[in-house]
């Protein structure tokens, strides 16, 4: 009698076995393209940080968000986009080297570990590469469809010493690399929560409120005859301890943090008072400004510029 149970023991035994490690797949593997998922892509990250700690070597992050793929959803369904990202996941893999792991985060998102990087240029080769197979032409239900990459790069140690900051670096690069159309490496000038940016922000406000900021005037002549018609105002800024900085360095900082009003009310300041002195000089010339879209947008801005 307790033979006859053996047999289906061991059957129970092995779809409850099976049932398990469908379960843990399930957990650390992406439904759509059966690439590892998030929560495995982050355990190996910490792998990786013991590794690369004991042996004391590099390796790095790679975030890869899909540019126009919204227009294949909307164009010819999820359905679609599904089939393309399954052709994309099926297709990265063979790219890397082994031991590396490429991840679907989700949605349009894949993730890379590299390990053992000796070269930060060797990682911006790899995703100049990458971005070239995501910018293929592939067919999708008869379709012919390009969508391209936009590619963020955090290194360990250089960028962080955790899973979570590398992996939110490279989250930071990856929105650089939309702007500039290129793979982009980390750099705490384009994180607004990094230190080095914070402080540059309180030190552009302490600037205007100092009046340590220059502008100067490039001469505008008629295309015609040569002669001097008006001037731009150009804003600089004589940095202490970076040196010269150029607008588009602070500008876009001054966007970002509303500082913008400060700073165009502070050029608009300096340059009319300029230009009342060339014309009590009997200089009649033009002053050109350049304006913040976000200026331009403010009701009360008219109101600003002619009170100053």
């Amino acid at each position: 009698m307790y033979l006859s149970f053996f047999p289906i023991l061991r059957r129970v035994t092995r779809t409850l076995r099976n049932q398990v490690d469908e379960i843990e797949h399930k957990a650390y593997y992406d439904d759509l393209t059966d690439l590892p998922n998030r929560v495995l892509f982050h355990e190996r990250c910490e792998v990786a940080l013991l590794d690369a700690k004991n042996n004391r070597t590099q390796f790095a992050v790679l975030l890869i968000d899909l540019d126009r793929f919204k227009d294949v959803n909307d164009t010819l369904g999820h359905a679609s986009g599904d089939r393309l990202l399954q052709a994309l996941a099926a297709e990265l893999p063979a790219q890397m080297r082994r031991g590396d792991t490429v991840a679907r985060l989700g949605g349009d998102e894949f993730a890379i570990l590299a390990l053992e990087i000796t070269d930060p240029s060797a990682v911006l080769a790899l995703a100049e590469k990458l971005r070239e197979l995501f910018a293929r032409a592939r067919e999708v239900d008869g379709v012919e469809v390009e969508v391209d990459a936009s590619i963020g790069i955090a290194l360990f140690p250089d960028h962080g010493a955790g899973a979570a900051t590398l992996v939110r670096r490279a989250d930071v690069a990856m929105y650089r690399s939309k702007e500039v159309h290129t793979p982009s490496l980390y750099d705490d000038e384009h994180d607004d929560n990094s230190p080095a940016r914070l402080s540059l922000v309180a030190e552009l406000h302490r600037a205007i409120s100092d009046h340590k900021l220059t502008v100067n005037y490039q001469s505008q002549h008629d295309p015609k005859t040569g002669e001097l018609r008006g001037v731009e105002a150009l804003v600089r800024w004589q940095h202490p301890e970076r040196g010269p900085l150029m607008p588009d360095e602070f500008i876009p900082l001054a966007e970002h943090t509303g500082l913008i009003r400060e700073l165009t009310g502070y050029v608009l300041d300096v340059s009319l008072r300029q230009w009342r002195e060339w014309r009590e000089a009997g200089m009649m010339l033009s002053v050109a400004v350049n304006i913040s879209p976000r200026d331009l947008l403010d009701p009360q801005f008219p109101d600003e510029v002619e009170d100053a």
